[in-house]
């Protein structure tokens, strides 16, 4: 089982999750049926994701993502979140 835990989620059941991405993002799908501004509100806020796979019994700590950048609907009904690090400037 895989799951992420942040300061909104407690023990999320996602699919897959990595970061950082090849274009320094992370991913994360899980399985959601609400419509996507709900979702994409869930996002809103969180600097800090924890990663636990426990079929390949690794954790990982991700920090700074906290921009939600894209929530899409894919054709299996899963969710697929991207959030990106703020520039340093913004």
């Amino acid at each position: 089982m895989r799951k992420i835990t942040t300061k909104k989620f407690d023990n999320l059941t996602v699919d897959f999750a990595w970061a950082p991405n090849f274009d320094g993002s992370c991913l994360i799908q899980y399985r959601e049926d609400r419509r996507l501004p709900l979702i994409a509100a869930d996002w809103d806020g969180i600097s800090s994701i924890h990663f636990t796979d426990e079929e390949a019994e690794r954790e990982y700590d991700w920090e700074g993502y906290t921009r939600l950048d894209a929530v899409i609907t894919n054709p299996d009904g899963s969710v697929q979140i991207r959030l990106v690090k703020e520039a340093p400037n913004a």
